[in-house]
């Protein structure tokens, strides 16, 4: 989760990831959160598209579910971390 974080912001982040762990939230829920906490954050600049991209590149660190899989692109997801989600990849 390091990788994610700088130094500048751990203190929000593990404030975010107490509310986050092991509970289900909607991807568009978990990006306002961090928009509103890290304004300046800028997912391209880790070298992805957007926020869905970053997560599901990181199985070990979050989980991913569509509230409907056969229609992806119209489907809500949700996210949350994995119970080893502080293991080193």
């Amino acid at each position: 989760m390091g990788e994610f974080a700088t130094s500048h912001h751990s203190g929000t982040w593990k404030r975010l990831r107490a509310d986050l762990y092991y509970n289900w939230r909607e991807l568009q829920e978990v990006a306002l959160i961090l928009r509103r906490y890290f304004p300046d954050l800028n997912i391209k600049s880790f070298g992805y598209k957007g926020l869905r991209r970053l997560v599901q590149a990181h199985p070990k660190t979050f989980q991913t579910r569509w509230d409907n899989p056969k229609k992806k692109r119209n489907a809500t997801i949700f996210i949350r971390l994995t119970k080893d989600h502080t293991k080193s990849s």
